[in-house]
């Protein structure tokens, strides 16, 4: 699902060098939006998009950014690694959400039952192929095996790597519905969050990011257009909520 962003002109912000980000697909609307303003006055950043577990093989295999942002499950292992430095920035919390096509109407979600006879019912939806590292695809199959209809809805299933692709299948009707990270629904055109998914298989993921070692003075003054109040905003926007 790798996807690469370019903003700005790569020079300004006191450092004359671009901005090196490595960010999962839950942060990709928001990291876009703020690395926008921050290049407005003269900077510039590269946004490199991966699911986290992708993002930690390419930390693994090497690959060097100034800035990596993640579930913070997985930039804690590269920060135990040595990998990253200081004090991880928490960027806020993502919740597991249905998407619908804007204007359809909604299966009921808001129990284990109706949850369970939503997904029996339909026709098919899409949630994200576990095996492509996401961490919305994971948490949502191990929901379904939970309450025991990962088998059973098996062929009606699309699997799609990516928020953004699953919200695609919902988008051109390939699906009734699908399951993914909240901050993944609300920047995707033509659908919106039909419910959140109920107690017993909502799982709240926190994001955070962090600077590698050695990073520039570049990407600390990203860091610090990301806490400020318009960035925490940018965030707010894209659906992410207060952690904790």
């Amino acid at each position: 699902m790798a996807d690469h962003l370019h903003f700005g002109s790569g020079k300004g912000s006191g450092s004359g060098e671009q901005v090196r980000v490595l960010g999962a697909g839950a942060v990709r609307e928001a990291l876009a939006r703020c690395a926008e303003d921050f290049c407005a006055s003269g900077g510039g950043v590269s946004l490199q998009v991966d699911t986290s577990g992708g993002i930690l093989a390419r930390m693994a295999g090497g690959e060097v950014y100034d800035l990596v942002a993640a579930a913070s499950e997985a930039l804690d292992d590269l920060a135990h690694k040595g990998l990253l430095e200081g004090p991880l920035l928490v960027l806020g919390a993502a919740r597991l959400a249905m998407g619908v096509r804007k204007g359809a109407v909604a299966p009921d979600i808001s129990s284990i039952a109706a949850y369970k006879d939503a997904l029996l019912g339909a026709r098919c939806f899409v949630r994200g192929d576990p095996k492509g590292g996401g961490t919305g695809g994971r948490l949502i199959e191990d929901g379904l095996a939970r309450i025991g209809v990962l088998d059973l809805t098996m062929e009606k299933t699309l699997l799609r790597v990516g928020g953004h692709n699953v919200m695609a299948a919902v988008a051109d009707g390939s699906a009734d519905f699908g399951l993914t990270q909240s901050t993944e629904i609300g920047p995707a055109p033509g659908v919106e969050i039909g419910g959140f998914l109920p107690e017993g298989v909502q799982v709240e993921t926190i994001y955070v990011i962090a600077a590698r070692t050695g990073a520039s003075a570049g990407s600390r003054a990203l860091l610090a257009h990301l806490a400020s109040a318009a960035g925490r905003k940018r965030f707010e926007d894209a659906g992410f909520f207060a952690a904790g």
